[in-house]
């Protein structure tokens, strides 16, 4: 396999296994020394197997389950496995001196909790390292304060074949939350193609529709920029081992312009359910960009720009991974009112919650909910004192006779004011005459036509019952 997509990969979608070597201790420095390398050695072209690490005189072998591995190419690329996740960077050497940048891993979860301190202590260890010692057999990387060495003993030749690429960047995560399901996942996805760069939202749900259709030209044809400088084939791989992404995004997106641009974040969150049938979580943030700019390739469509996700812990309280996503995005200090899209809409209908603008709230309605007069809306909100909403995407869309629907699967969290914080999923439906159709309002806004929500059981999978919310509507 050509040794930079062995090491490059999107997310998590790819582990890199090495072979185990009996452990050898080789020899080692006193702390801050340097020995010249072996006459004629260079780190070009070599593999290494990591055999102890840690504090000299002290060190602690490797777990022999999870070996680590290190490569270095003629092209200054490095890589290798750090027993769950690859890795790679870049480096340079000058007499014993070595000079190691861009250093950065995949998001595999390490489920061994020892193995994924040796990993962190290792990658934390490699990044401080600045000087080596070479022999035969052996090299140690240090770093002049001499509080951690890494001790390697020589593996297989690391030549890289003829057509090997560039390093690519890939955001350092944390151990990822792990769920093992009973269900095989959906292997093709029902219904017609969602394609719409018309809101960076709807980017985002198309992103993951291609994903989950195995189209992965489209799925690339998405980012302004091949993500993390990947090749096709190599975002291609990073998908290997996928079945399913689920999506789910806190609405709205968090826009704001810069140098004839428009930049939205989307505060994600992502569940990827591999072949084995094993789901890990990731939340973080989804930068899309809108050129304004009349020459522009694609103007007024939007692609995505940047991704930084990170696996979240075992524990994580979901709601709240997604209130942190974006935490460089602009608050709304203002109301949100915005009926362009049945997204936009709920998020509308949410702040107004939130603000406790209840006539805008319910002015959102078709109908009134329930034949409920205001007064009575109202005071169906007397003990809530906040509400958090995610969306699971893409939404369901439906027309007919000049008429277009919006099945929102939605998951709210209404914290009450005794502290209590009730979990509530089920199915929104947006609706709006069919704007092109004659004598219909030409502005599109969309309004709330009906929801069906109920308390989720304790002992429930919001996820599970996100996916089954809006099949029914």
């Amino acid at each position: 396999m050509n040794f930079v997509r062995r090491l490059y990969l999107l997310l998590s979608f790819l582990l890199i296994t090495a072979a185990c070597t009996p452990i050898i201790v080789p020899p080692t420095a006193a702390p801050g020394s340097t020995a010249p390398a072996a006459a004629g050695e260079s780190l070009e072209n070599t593999a290494w197997q990591l055999v102890s690490f840690g504090v000299t005189g002290a060190e602690t072998p490797v777990l022999p389950e999870f070996p680590i591995t290190l490569m270095f190419s003629a092209d200054g690329s490095l890589g290798g496995s750090g027993g769950c996740n690859s890795y790679g960077g870049e480096y340079q050497t000058q007499e014993n001196t070595l000079t190691l940048s861009k250093i950065v891993s995949t998001l595999r979860a390490c489920v061994d909790e020892p193995a994924n301190q040796q990993e962190q202590h290792y990658l934390q260890a490699l990044e401080a390292a600045n000087q080596f010692m070479l022999t035969a057999d052996h090299l140690m990387l240090s770093s002049t304060t001499g509080d951690d060495v890494l001790n390697f003993t020589r593996a297989v030749s690391a030549t890289p074949e003829p057509d090997a690429g560039t390093p690519t960047a890939i955001t350092p995560t944390v151990a990822s939350t792990v769920t093992t399901l009973t269900a095989t996942p959906p292997t093709a996805q029902p219904g017609p193609a969602y394609a719409d760069q018309t809101d960076p939202i709807a980017l985002l749900a198309s992103y993951i529709d291609a994903i989950n259709r195995k189209e992965y030209q489209r799925a690339y044809a998405y980012w302004e920029s091949p993500p993390n400088q990947q090749t096709f084939e190599q975002f291609v791989q990073g998908f290997a081992d996928t079945a399913e992404v689920d999506l789910l995004i806190n609405p709205p997106a968090r826009q704001g312009g810069a140098a004839g641009s428009v930049y939205a974040s989307i505060p994600t969150l992502l569940i990827a359910t591999h072949t084995d049938h094993i789901a890990y979580t990731f939340s973080g943030c989804y930068i899309a960009r809108r050129s304004n700019q009349g020459n522009a390739p694609q103007k007024n469509a939007w692609q995505l720009y940047r991704g930084d996700l990170k696996a979240a812990a075992a524990d994580a309280n979901l709601p709240a991974l997604l209130m942190q996503a974006c935490p460089d995005a602009q608050a709304m200090p203002d109301a949100y009112n915005n009926l362009s899209t049945p997204v936009d809409l709920l998020a509308s209908f949410v702040d107004a919650l939130n603000r406790k603008d209840y006539p805008r709230a319910f002015g959102y309605w078709e109908t009134p909910p329930n034949n409920q007069t205001l007064a009575q809306f109202t005071q169906g909100y007397a003990d809530t004192a906040a509400v958090f909403s995610a969306m699971h995407l893409p939404l369901q869309f439906d027309a007919g006779a000049g008429q277009q629907y919006a099945g929102m699967p939605v998951w709210l969290v209404a914290t009450h004011s005794d502290g209590t914080k009730p979990n509530f999923v089920g199915c929104y439906v947006a609706h709006r005459p069919n704007p092109e159709i004659e004598g219909a309002p030409k502005n599109g806004d969309w309004h709330l036509r009906s929801a069906t929500v109920s308390e989720a059981p304790e002992s429930s999978d919001p996820l599970d019952l996100l996916k089954q919310s809006c099949t029914t509507q």
